[in-house]
């Protein structure tokens, strides 16, 4: 779908057991950004609607360091979490 001008959202949320569905590690979510291509991709939380998972803001940031420790740059992480979105919104 990138190939075709989709951007594509990861969550944070996908890194956290819930509904009994294992959670990605942040190595393979840095695999898949890498394969997409971190300006095709947008990070977001997906927090904040259950107690089972973290509030949104303290989530996020928890993710982006989790990327960062693998090898996901502070370029590539701040392209996906604030320039692309936006971008995307026509504010950036």
């Amino acid at each position: 779908l990138a190939d075709l001008g989709a951007t594509v959202e990861l969550t944070a949320e996908c890194c956290v057991q819930v509904f009994g569905r294992p959670p990605k590690s942040a190595k393979k979510m840095a695999e898949q950004i890498a394969t997409i291509g971190h300006e095709r991709c947008t990070l977001s939380s997906d927090y904040g609607w259950s107690k089972i998972v973290p509030r949104p803001a303290p989530g996020l940031k928890e993710f982006l360091e989790r990327l960062w420790e693998v090898g996901v740059s502070e370029e590539q992480l701040n392209r996906m979490v604030a320039a692309k979105p936006a971008e995307l919104l026509g504010i950036g």
